[in-house]
Parts: structure tokens; sequence; C-alpha cells
């Protein structure tokens, strides 16, 4: 395994200059929804402890059917 490995790693990030190959698109969208879903996360925590219900409110409905969502979709 660490042979195939050892022999084709530069053709797995091997770039035309013009377009990212798939592992750094892959890469790039695991580290970018990362980011966004860390900012995300802590407003809507900071939402959801709020004593105003139109603010309370929206967030738990947003967390109530993105939590009965599966994740394929």
């Amino acid at each position: 395994m660490i042979e195939i490995i050892q022999e084709y790693w530069k053709s797995l990030l091997w770039t035309d200059g013009y377009r990212f190959t798939g592992v750094a698109i892959t890469l790039w969208l695991l580290i970018s929804s990362v980011v966004m879903g860390g900012i995300l996360a802590v407003f809507l925590a900071i939402g959801r402890v709020s004593s105003n219900k139109f603010i309370q409110f929206p967030i738990w409905l947003f967390t109530y059917i993105f939590r009965g969502t599966p994740l394929y979709v």
C-alpha cells in the first residue's frame, strides 16, 4: 500500500495550472465548511440562549429542521 502511495502521490496532487485536482478541491471544501460551520455554530448558540423570543424561536426552528435532516441530503 505504501509503495502505491509513494508511486502515485504526485498525480493525486497534480494541477495543470488552470484547475485544481479532486484532492485539492476536497481539502478546500473541507476546510471552508469547517470554518463556516464553526462560525455559524457560535452565533446560533448565542442566539439559542438569548432571552429574546424573536431571536430564540427562529434559531430553535432552524435547529429542529436541520437536526431531522439526514446528512446525505
